[in-house]
């Protein structure tokens, strides 16, 4: 039964390409008649003429041109303009369906099991469908899986492993990079047709999001959510493919809406690139579908996420060396950006790593130029980086899948960020976050359990004895040079308290001055900066009791 699947799709498949080749091939002939000519998908542009070709091979195909559409490293960026309206405009399935799936995985239809349950899916994409519902007053976004899209997409990918073997064996370089995005498809097809991962990754990235104010991810509903339905709190607000289409249609109508709740392009580019590097940085997890469709203008420009099916995780090691490439652009350091790209690659028998060495010396040149304040890039961080990654398949470097994730998400937000906020300057914000994480990281290595108590230990017997060198000092230079027993004997309660408010003052100063060098976000709740101002808050008023009572003493 599967095989036979197999045939049948791969028949399609094949109708649908031959067809398609048949236009190609006579369609200069055809060009002069008007009335054929002009209903021919032939003399539509090529970037059309992909996307409509795509829509008629139907299943993982349209999902495979929604992954293109956020990898300029792979296509052209007119490929990926067009390529975006496969993200929301997909026929929806007949409600019968949905009815049918609820019975069979819970006993219920919708409508017996919500409060209320829009029959009509307020958004279609190529594996599922969301309607809006009600349940004990919470509004509810719950998405169905398609009916066949075990059958359809288990189809495809099968046969798109069989194209990544092919391209393999026969050593098609030139086709490797279409054989990654193939390999990287499959993997993420195959977990998104199981909701109940991606009910895990929302439920984690909203923990990880705490309360971060300029962030909103829906909480699921675990006792409604199987592996075909997915229920979760449903974010009120405008999806930025919306606000991107009114632009071009200038729709007065979203301008108002969005207005009207304060919405400004640049803070909320702002709020995306913080969130994306909050998660990336702090957490090892973040969305890798940063597509238009999945976000939400939120009021107070807060960015609402939706649809965590496509989930990067990257390690602390990868991470730390990814946040060292960007800074290392940033200072045009190009000796510390080959030891990034060295430490987040494999190095095979294959790789030329004197000529990805050369090469990437080559192209740094026109990357980098001078400015009136030094150094300064001459390109995009998206060119850089989508220089980078075809030099490493150049030279036969192979970086890590979770740096390639990561530095494709970059682009990718960078691509959107250019779309709805053209005058926001991504590569200033981008250097200004990553050094903010990279001092966070710091100051959290500083406080980590083991070197607070190491540095505890350490500073309070260096404080102490500071403190007691001092007093004993001015003593000796007071008595003209008395012995230091006598000077213990003679020690009195206000010079005890003199070297006390001193080690307070130093503690103080100290962590002051780490609050001030770090630029902390001020920000309520559990973080860095709370520990600090905490511990400056205590140390003050320690401070001013010991200096009230060393006062009183005199009297």
């Amino acid at each position: 039964m599967l095989r036979l699947a197999h045939l049948k799709r791969f028949g399609h498949i094949t109708l649908v390409l031959l067809r398609s080749s048949v236009l190609r091939i006579g369609g200069t002939a055809l060009r002069g008649i008007p009335i054929i000519g002009r209903r021919l998908p032939l003399l539509l542009p090529p970037e059309r003429r992909f996307r409509a070709l795509l829509e008629d091979l139907g299943g993982s195909f349209i999902k495979f041109g929604q992954v293109l559409s956020l990898q300029p490293d792979l296509v052209p960026s007119a490929y990926c303009e067009e390529l975006f309206d496969l993200l929301d405009r997909v026929p929806p399935f007949e409600y019968g369906e949905v009815e049918r799936i609820f019975l069979e995985d819970h006993g219920h239809e919708p409508s017996e099991l919500f409060d209320r349950f829009d029959r009509v899916p307020f958004a279609s994409a190529s594996i599922g469908q969301v309607h809006k519902a009600s349940l004990d007053g919470r509004e509810l976004a719950v998405k169905v899986r398609r009916p066949t899209a075990l059958r359809d997409f288990g189809s495809d990918i099968g046969l798109m492993r069989a194209m990544i073997w092919l391209i393999s064996t026969l050593r098609l370089k030139s086709l490797d990079g279409l054989r990654l995005a193939l390999n990287e498809f499959v993997s993420w097809t195959a977990d998104e047709l199981d909701y109940r991962r991606e009910a895990r990754y929302m439920e984690r990235v909203r923990l990880n999001t705490g309360e971060r104010p300029e962030a909103r991810v829906p909480k699921v509903v675990r006792e409604v959510s199987t592996a075909r339905i997915l229920a979760a709190e449903y974010l009120d607000g405008t999806t930025l493919l919306e606000y991107l289409r009114s632009l071009e249609r200038a729709d007065p109508a979203v301008e108002y809406r969005l207005r009207k709740i304060g919405f400004d392009a640049d803070k909320f580019a702002e709020n995306v690139l913080s969130n994306f590097l909050g998660d990336v940085f702090q957490h090892g997890v973040f969305h890798a579908d940063l597509h238009p469709a999945n976000l939400l203008i939120l009021p107070g420009n807060v960015v609402g996420y939706v649809d965590f099916g496509i989930t990067g995780v990257i390690s602390d090691y990868g991470s730390r060396h990814v946040l060292s490439m960007i800074l290392a652009l940033s200072q045009s350091d190009v000796e510390e950006l080959l030891e990034g790209v060295f430490s987040i690659s494999e190095v095979t028998d294959d790789s030329d790593v004197e000529g990805f060495r050369r090469g990437l010396r080559d192209r740094a040149e026109v990357w980098f130029g001078r400015g009136r304040d030094g150094t300064r890039l001459n390109m995009s961080y998206t060119l850089i980086l989508l220089d980078l990654i075809r030099l490493s398949r150049r030279f036969a470097l192979l970086p890590h899948e979770e740096a390639v994730r990561y530095l494709r998400s970059v682009i990718t937000a960078e691509g959107l960020i250019a779309r709805f906020a053209p005058g926001f300057d991504v590569d200033r914000a981008l250097e200004r976050l990553s050094r903010q994480h990279l001092r966070s990281r710091a100051l959290a290595a500083t406080f980590s359990a083991d070197r607070m108590i190491e540095s505890w230990i350490a500073g309070s017997h260096l404080m102490r004895d500071g403190a007691l060198r001092l007093d004993r000092l001015l003593d000796r230079m007071e008595k003209g040079g008395a012995d230091e027993p006598a000077l213990r004997r003679r020690r009195s309660p206000k010079k005890a308290l003199a070297a006390r408010a001193l080690r307070l003052g130093v503690s103080v100063l100290a962590v002051a001055a780490m609050l001030v060098i770090g630029h902390e976000e001020v920000r309520p709740g559990l973080n860095l900066f709370s520990a600090e101002a905490t511990l400056i808050a205590i140390g003050t008023l320690l401070l001013t009791w010991t200096v009230l009572r060393w006062t009183l003493a005199d009297r």
